[in-house]
């Protein structure tokens, strides 16, 4: 019975893995995306918006988020980072992205943006 239950956890793996392959995407384009989700927060980007007005700064991260992310998995990824604490958010992405990107995926831009 275990070895049948570790085949079919086997075979389920392997079927999700064949989704994912089929989407269009790889772990590269993945880490591309990533990589200009990131850069998005940059503070060498924003030193031409007015810091008091926040609908300004939404409207620009929401301009420069669509432009840099374009797959539906990393869209998933940042909808979902609503929906987790606030604390736990960097965290949260991090995990996420490191299984799209199978590398050690870090942005301290995003980190710094999350902890004001």
């Amino acid at each position: 019975m275990k070895v049948l239950l570790q085949l079919f956890l086997l075979i389920s793996g392997l079927s999700l893995f064949g989704c994912a392959s089929n989407s269009g995407h790889s772990a590269a384009s993945y880490q591309a995306e990533a990589f200009a989700f990131c850069d998005v927060f940059n503070p060498n980007h924003w030193q031409n918006t007015s810091k008091n007005d926040p609908l300004d700064i939404q409207r620009l991260l929401s301009e420069r988020i669509s432009s840099a992310v374009k797959s539906k998995e990393m869209q998933s990824i940042i909808d979902s980072m609503t929906k987790v604490d606030t604390s736990e958010r960097y965290d949260y992405y991090i995990q996420e992205v490191r299984k799209l990107t199978m590398d050690n995926h870090h942005c301290s831009a995003l980190k710094n943006y999350l902890s004001f």
